[in-house]
């Protein structure tokens, strides 16, 4: 791209402000463009990129939608694919340890998985915190 409008850039950060919870915004000083985060402490601005050129920034704010994109994306395959226990951190785990690595918690009364929200019973809920060796928690990673 040869030649980056402020119109691009508005675009750019229209698309970052559906994909984030946070509100961002053009800003312009000496010369230069810098992307501003809305908040609503101290003076309710905050500045994230700057002493950047348009082009610069276009290029940051496309790598940092791309970023948020795919965050979005792997979370929801990790909640879809949720096993309510935490099967990926098991590497420490020795050849015979066991270890409880149940996501589900009782909360105000109700037990629910932190990852995926599901609801659970009490019965549900003790059968999950027996400790697993990390044979059997690696079989759980790879039979959902």
């Amino acid at each position: 791209m040869d030649r980056i409008t402020d119109a691009m850039l508005e675009s750019l950060v229209e698309r970052l402000n559906q994909v984030s919870k946070s509100r961002y915004q053009i800003g312009h000083s000496y010369g230069m463009v810098h992307l501003e985060k809305k908040s609503m402490e101290c003076t309710g601005i905050s500045t994230i990129s700057q002493g950047n050129t348009k082009k610069e920034l276009y290029y940051q704010i496309s790598t940092l939608l791309t970023w948020l994109n795919h965050e979005k994306t792997q979370k929801q395959d990790y909640v879809k694919n949720c096993t309510h226990h935490d099967v990926f951190n098991i590497h420490h785990l020795k050849e015979n340890q066991k270890e409880d690595a149940s996501l589900i918690h009782e909360y105000h009364g109700k037990y629910e998985c932190i990852t995926c929200g599901k609801n659970f019973t009490k019965k549900e809920f003790d059968e999950s915190h027996k400790p697993r060796s990390r044979e059997e928690l690696s079989k759980m990673r790879y039979e959902n």
